[in-house]
């Protein structure tokens, strides 16, 4: 057993003088590879930023330009089947001395897509309620602006123990060029405060304040026919609601602006344990409370409706290091658990002439649940430096969603449930003068879970009617939850020294193509395409 093991150790070390002299023999300023360097320690994508002082490579920058091509009818209902994509973004850690680590992310997107309807909103991940076209004849080109920045520092006040700050800010515009019309402005702030303590090399503690607020504004307006009739589906879940004509009043008020504003308060708290220097478990739990509402908050002025909720997240690591390869374990799982109810009111006026809302009991509209997680592992294999020969993906994902919309006595439940496992292998080929990149990847989903289950509370009366529904948007979203589909694709890239400059630039190109197995009559496909070209440079 020894002799093995000698044998095994002689063959360690002649791989790395290998390894050293094709190095020697290869420009050592293309060795570095900013996705390893980023993802090769968890605490630097905490959203504790005092974690940045763990940060233990060499300051480290990437700069890319990219255009998207989309094509293809297969999409979500809110999504579009001809879109194309400008995004710009530079991204970099940077250490100032020996205890101050930052991190900083400028990013532009500029998005236009054509036959677009569905939501009103920008982001339909986690809303309320939603604002959707209620007719298929008045789809248009929406176009979009997307602004990010996000800085975070970290700062070893004493012995190893860190403080820090993160702000994360993203504003976007947002428009449809059809009537009937909107024009959006999001505001989107994430702010954490915290503290990090690594003790002794054996266990890294830390805690951190959560504040998030989000603003989208919503202004509804008509350029065209003034006297055709424009109706918009207020959903309240599972495509159940009611629906309203566009006036001087309501949740589409042609006079008003009105937002959807969110406040998250919540705490995180981080947990690391290392055996040893190669194996280390990671662990990062953030829990937070999310109000919220619908409308204008004020003496004269009204809210439509409000929401609650209370949301989870966790992201765990077991990474283990040897001489020349790196190996993940990832897990991360979110939650949320929302309630939305409209307001009722009535508008009067005081003795002035001045008028006021005044306002009665509630009523709930939905109870909506999701959770979502994904299983990963990332094997980083052959490390020469800071660029990984063979980076290696297997993962699972999951998705549960359960929503209850409320229009007494009627009531609708929907129940989701899909899974995705993937693949992906990225091979980095060192050259003469150059790196060249090849990858692929490979997923397929499959789900389950009826589209609706219609339900009453008590027998209705012959005088009420059933809620309206918007079927074409609801067996559309089915569809993209559920059927079974599956997305291939690839890249190539190659990367060089540009000449008379410290920067590693790289070009290259890569297309994905998503399908699904069975066809929809309320689909407009079966197939999507996206194709890239990116630029860029590391530095």
């Amino acid at each position: 057993m020894s002799a093995c093991l000698k044998v095994w150790r002689c063959g360690m070390v002649g791989g790395l003088l290998l390894a050293s002299l094709a190095m020697h023999g290869q420009d050592s300023l293309l060795m570095h590879d900013y996705a390893f360097v980023k993802g090769a320690d968890a605490w630097l994508t905490s959203r504790n930023a005092a974690s940045l002082t763990q940060f233990a490579s060499h300051n480290i920058a990437n700069a890319q330009l990219s255009l998207t091509r989309e094509k293809g009818g297969f999409t979500d209902f809110s999504d579009s089947p001809d879109a194309f994509t400008v995004n710009a973004e530079v991204e970099s850690f940077y250490r100032i001395g020996s205890r101050v680590v930052g991190y900083g992310l400028m990013c532009y997107e500029n998005f236009s897509g054509k036959e677009m309807g569905g939501s009103a909103f920008i982001d339909t991940s986690r809303l309320p309620f939603d604002l959707e076209e209620d007719s298929l004849t008045n789809l248009g080109r929406k176009h979009r602006d997307t602004y990010h920045l996000t800085g975070g520092v970290g700062i070893d006040v004493w012995r190893g123990i860190s403080l820090g700050a993160r702000l994360d800010y993203k504003a976007a515009n947002y428009a449809k060029y059809k009537d009937l019309r909107h024009k959006n402005k999001l505001m989107d702030m994430t702010l954490t405060t915290g503290v990090f303590w690594p003790i002794a090399g054996v266990v890294d503690v830390g805690a951190f304040y959560y504040y998030r607020r989000t603003t989208e504004s919503l202004k509804f307006n008509l350029y065209g026919r003034e006297d055709k009739t424009y109706v918009t589906f207020i959903n309240y879940g599972p495509f159940i609601g009611e629906t309203e004509q566009f006036a001087n009043s309501g949740f589409t008020d042609k006079l008003r602006e009105l937002p959807m504003v969110s406040n998250y308060n919540g705490i995180g708290l981080q947990l690391g344990l290392h055996w040893g220097s190669n194996l280390t478990f990671t662990n990062e739990a953030t829990l937070a409370y999310r109000e919220g509402y619908y409308g204008r908050r004020s003496e004269f002025t009204n809210s439509y409706s409000f929401h609650r909720s209370h949301t989870y997240d966790y992201h765990g690591r077991l990474s283990y290091r040897a001489m020349a390869s790196i190996h993940h374990i990832d897990v991360n799982i979110a939650a949320e658990n929302l309630v939305n109810h409209f307001e009722t009111f009535r508008e009067k006026r005081n003795d002035s002439g001045a008028s006021y809302y005044e306002y009665y009991d509630p009523v709930k509209t939905a109870n909506k649940l999701w959770v979502e997680g994904r299983v990963a592992y990332t094997a980083y294999l052959g490390i020469r430096g800071e660029l990984p020969s063979w980076v290696l993906t297997a993962s699972y994902q999951w998705m549960h969603r359960k929503q209850t919309a409320y229009d007494y006595p009627y009531y609708r439940r929907q129940r989701l449930n899909n899974q995705v496992w993937g693949l992906a292998a990225t091979r980095n080929l060192l050259l003469h003068k150059g790196v060249l990149s090849l990858s692929l990847l490979g997923e397929y989903l499959n789900g389950n879970g009826a589209p609706f289950e219609d339900l009453t509370f008590v027998t209705p009366s012959d005088k009420q009617h059933p809620s309206p529904t918007m079927d074409t948007w609801l067996y559309r979203e089915h569809q993209w939850l559920t059927a079974p589909q599956y997305t291939v694709g690839g890249s190539v890239k190659y990367t060089f020294r540009f000449p008379a400059t410290r920067m590693a630039t790289y070009l290259g190109a890569s297309m994905r193509h998503h399908k699904v197995n069975a066809p929809n009559a309320y689909s407009n496909g079966r197939d999507h395409t996206q194709a890239t070209l990116f630029l860029g440079c590391t530095f």
